[in-house]
């Protein structure tokens, strides 16, 4: 297996023996599972393939790993997936990467903290923007603007759970205004980045009396 995911794959059970052993914290275990959801999606971009193609069933449980506990229900899911990759790695060529594309990827990478549109890049690269794209959206399997918020929320999840502020997370990812990326945020994720870092507490339903 290829693609960083054997040594995913190896350590599995030992992750899963030590987080028993150490108990780990509830963020710890949305740390570890968000690593490996973001793990799972890099690496199918980076072959050209669809996630949504190899999950299958799984594909939502997939793109909110960390939302999981860390089961034995978990433990299996993950282990279908790695090996529906081992199997597409196995049996279906990667195809290569348009250089136009890897282009694109790289300039998004390098300016992570500024709002670039098509048309920016297109100009930057010198072509025409309605054919970037198309071809971005044929390489790719998605559009232009939703490539680019896939990649800021999930990094921006990443970086909250590790501990930046709200607001140095919404500045290195190119939004000037915290409330505007608060409303993104829980447009694509269903909750405010404040309730991903403290998520709320239950309430417990007190027990009532039984009179005698």
């Amino acid at each position: 297996m290829s693609g960083n995911l054997a040594p995913l794959y190896e350590s599995l059970d030992i992750i899963w023996e030590e987080h028993r052993s150490f108990a780990w914290s509830a963020d710890e275990i949305r740390e570890f599972l968000l690593y490996l959801s973001g793990t799972f999606i890099r690496i199918a971009e980076r072959q050209g393939w669809k996630l949504k193609d190899i999950a299958g069933d799984d594909y939502n449980e997939v793109i909110q790993l960390s939302s999981l506990p860390l089961s034995e229900g978990t433990r299996c899911l993950l282990r279908r997936v790695m090996q529906r990759f081992a199997d597409q790695f196995r049996f279906v060529p990667a195809p290569s990467m348009r250089p136009l594309i890897k282009q694109v990827i790289a300039l998004l990478e390098q300016s992570a903290d500024q709002e670039l549109s098509l048309q920016n890049i297109a100009e930057q690269l010198h072509v025409n923007s309605s054919h970037l794209s198309r071809a971005f959206r044929k390489e790719l399997g998605k559009p232009f603007s939703t490539y680019v918020l896939e990649k800021k929320m999930q990094r921006a999840k990443q970086l909250l759970l590790e501990g930046v502020r709200i607001i140095e997370v919404s500045m290195t990812l190119g939004y000037r205004d915290p409330s505007h990326f608060n409303r993104v945020f829980r447009t694509y994720w269903g909750m405010t980045p404040g309730e991903l870092v403290h998520p709320p507490k239950k309430n417990k339903t007190p027990k009532t009396k039984t009179i005698q």
